[in-house]
């Protein structure tokens, strides 16, 4: 299969990606999902949703390359959209799919909450909220869990916080990082 050209200002273009928004409008409203608060991510998916479309005749998901060398165009694991993987396993265990488009109320929420904290980093333009900073520990917590599990040689040592949560900071076991002295001359 040669490669397909789109140009994505043509009016072609344009009347599919109309008619990809509405599908993932409805998708969005059959499983009781939300856009992910970030437009730029919702709109590079749609976009490649559409070229997808117009290209394979199927609405491949984006994020997957997808094989023409058989008769059929084929993605890889199968991924058409909304796939399986992200209607039985991404979304029900980590409130979005792959993509970053589809989203559970609750998720959605939490990076609405997290793209203002990054604002406020950036800007200083106020002081983080208790809610922000619950999100932030809650945040970091699930991120340290998630790496304990993928290095086996790290170990997240808990910290309290006057906010009644534990923190995680990690600290590679030996094999991991070279050994420090602290300014007590002890080896950490």
């Amino acid at each position: 299969m040669s490669m397909i050209k789109i140009d994505m200002n043509s009016p072609e273009f344009q009347a599919e990606m109309e008619k990809t928004i509405k599908f993932t409008d409805k998708v969005n409203a059959q499983f009781s999902w939300v856009y992910n608060p970030q437009e730029e991510v919702n709109e590079g998916v749609q976009m490649g949703l559409a070229r997808n479309k117009m290209m394979y005749k199927k609405r491949f998901c984006p994020c997957f390359m997808v094989d023409t060398t058989g008769e059929k165009p084929k993605s890889v694991d199968d991924r058409i959209c909304p796939c399986k993987p992200a209607i039985e396993q991404e979304i029900p265990d980590n409130g979005v799919c792959h993509c970053g488009i589809f989203c559970t109320p609750e998720f959605a929420q939490n990076k609405k909450i997290e793209l203002g904290m990054e604002e406020v980093v950036h800007t200083h333009s106020r002081g983080l909220t208790k809610e922000e900073c619950e999100n932030l520990i809650d945040t970091t917590i699930t991120w340290a869990k998630k790496t304990e599990k993928l290095c086996p040689d790290t170990q997240a040592v808990s910290r309290d916080h006057s906010l009644g949560k534990s923190a995680f900071s990690f600290f590679p076991r030996s094999c991991c990082r070279p050994r420090i002295e602290s300014r007590a001359g002890k080896r950490c």
